[in-house]
């Protein structure tokens, strides 16, 4: 489909959100966590001023929120006053604010509160009827359309209902549309309102701004601009890393520029760490504190929520897997970080160790795990031998949930020596009932 567009406008920036959930409690986080609650508590609300002080600071043109503004119909007091608070603060800025409906927060249910909303807040209709230009010191810059759930479910292709308004007023405009859906295969979501790359390209918009997916991604770098900002605060250790919204700079030849911008306040971390030949308490006390100073090191001034994954042969192995041990450690931790700044809680420590092997020993004992070392030897011996079996028997190996444990992924141009003595060893585990 072909849209005549004129690109020639007065430069302006907005800001793109989404999957706020306001006021939702955290999944998969430690009942030990002693102090923490509050923080956790709070930490979508924080983000969520955050945002609003972005918006203010960057003299946004507008505010866009692509869906699940909440978490489902039950909103807390404390949310509903926040977000009141951050819309009435936008609305002394003059900064308009867009808002989508999400799967988690359909219009169906109604919206408590929202009637009191000041009046730069607009609310797309699950039909996607006109849409709103903005200005921008007294020039018009954007034209936002938008489309919203009216149910929870949603499988119709939401986004086919936006369209290029191609009127002589609002033709040359740049013009985005804002919509809560699924492009493509997310594995950590399931698929609501789904929709192509070829179907959002035909509604000759600029910019597609999304909701849903929790991880910022750029679905599509131009004509149009396709991009999910991820979430502003995780919610569980499953969603680790920074999360925040998308600053976009749009120049007078409507080029836009994406600038992710970190706004949570509590991020989770997660650091393996390989013990090798570790070989005391103290040895592994030590590698812990310096994957604590890692992860306060990437959080900033963030409170930090970690996980640890313990990971690598060692002498510690039978220690480590004895009932209780990893649970006392993680006590001692807690405890050592009462006082930390900025805040870090021990969430969990997962132990993937596995035990050291006596290579020499095992081969004269006899039996299957001698004869597997002998074959093991014999295939390292010869360069032919080697690469047939990585292609035959490696590639099948690491699909296997107990390789995946131990190893991890397969290392692309990984050394096959190394790789066939992994592969050995993992055998030797299993044999000895070590996995």
């Amino acid at each position: 489909m072909s849209h005549m567009k004129t690109p020639v406008g007065k430069p302006f920036t907005f800001v793109h959100a989404a999957d706020l959930h306001l006021g939702t409690p955290f999944k998969d986080i430690s009942t030990a966590l002693e102090g923490a609650g509050k923080a956790l508590q709070h930490a979508t609300l924080d983000a969520f001023d955050q945002l609003v002080a972005l918006c203010v600071e960057k003299e946004a043109a507008f505010l866009l929120i692509a869906g699940d503004l909440f978490d489902g119909p039950n909103r807390g007091v404390r949310a509903q006053l926040r977000l009141q608070r951050g819309l009435e603060r936008l609305h002394d800025s003059n900064i308009p604010v867009f808002i989508a409906a999400g799967n988690h927060d359909p219009l169906k249910g109604g919206w408590p509160g929202s009637d009191r909303w000041p009046p730069n807040v607009h609310v797309f209709p699950p039909s996607a009827n006109k849409p709103f230009p903005v200005e921008k010191d007294g020039e018009a810059v954007a034209l936002v359309h938008g489309v919203s759930y009216s149910r929870q479910a949603e499988k119709n292709d939401l986004a086919s209902k936006l369209a290029r308004t191609e009127s002589p007023n609002y033709q040359a405009l740049y013009q985005i549309g804002v919509v809560h859906a699924t492009v493509g295969t997310y594995e950590a979501h399931e698929s609501y309102a789904p929709t192509t790359l070829e179907n959002l390209r035909a509604t000759g918009l600029d910019y597609l701004a999304l909701g849903h997916v929790h991880t910022f991604t750029v679905v599509n770098e131009a004509d149009p601009v396709v991009a999910y900002p991820g979430n502003i605060q995780a919610l569980s250790p499953r969603e680790m890393g920074a999360k925040g919204a998308l600053l976009v700079s749009v120049d007078a030849a409507h080029r836009a520029t994406l600038e992710f911008v970190e706004l949570d306040s509590v991020r989770f971390v997660e650091e393996e760490i390989d013990l090798g030949d570790t070989d005391s308490l103290a040895e592994l006390s030590t590698l812990l504190q310096e994957g604590a100073a890692a992860a306060r090191e990437e959080g900033g001034a963030r409170a930090i929520v970690l996980r640890v994954i313990l990971k690598g042969r060692t002498p510690l192995y039978s220690q480590l897997a004895r009932p209780g041990d990893i649970e006392q450690l993680t006590s001692e931790l807690r405890e050592a970080e009462v006082h930390g700044t900025p805040p870090l809680w021990w969430n969990r420590i997962a132990n993937a160790t596995s035990p050291e092997l006596d290579i020499e020993a095992l081969e004269k004992q006899g039996g299957l795990e001698s004869e597997l070392i002998g074959l093991a030897r014999t295939l390292s011996e010869d360069d032919a031998l080697l690469s047939g079996f990585a292609d035959e028997a490696l590639v099948d190996l690491y699909k296997k949930p107990e390789v995946a444990r131990l190893l991890g992924p397969r290392p692309e141009g990984a050394e096959l020596e190394a790789e066939l003595q992994l592969a050995r060893d993992l055998a030797l585990d299993l044999l000895k009932g070590g996995l």
